[in-house]
């Protein structure tokens, strides 16, 4: 499942998730998630800061340098063949 699918078509998604993992049918509702307990951050030197929402929102881009892209690209290759097939060079 790919992040974009999963925010574009949140309830789809978990419906089709919960069907492969073999579990009964969860509806989810995006507009009023439940939030857990919040986590420190600092625990897994995150670089950036964790937000929960109670509602399932496009996340603000960020930059991410060319080499470190690059870096992803070449370590994961198979999931960006997997996935992203038609944007790869």
């Amino acid at each position: 499942m790919r992040f974009e699918d999963l925010i574009a078509q949140p309830v789809k998604c978990m419906s089709h998730l919960y069907a492969w993992l073999g579990l009964s049918p969860f509806e989810i509702d995006p507009e009023q998630l439940t939030l857990g307990k919040q986590e420190s951050d600092s625990h897994y030197r995150m670089k950036y800061p964790h937000r929960q929402s109670a509602r399932i929102a496009t996340p603000t881009p960020h930059a991410v340098p060319p080499w470190i892209q690059k870096q992803i690209e070449t370590v994961w290759a198979w999931f960006y063949r997997l996935y992203y097939g038609e944007k790869m060079s």
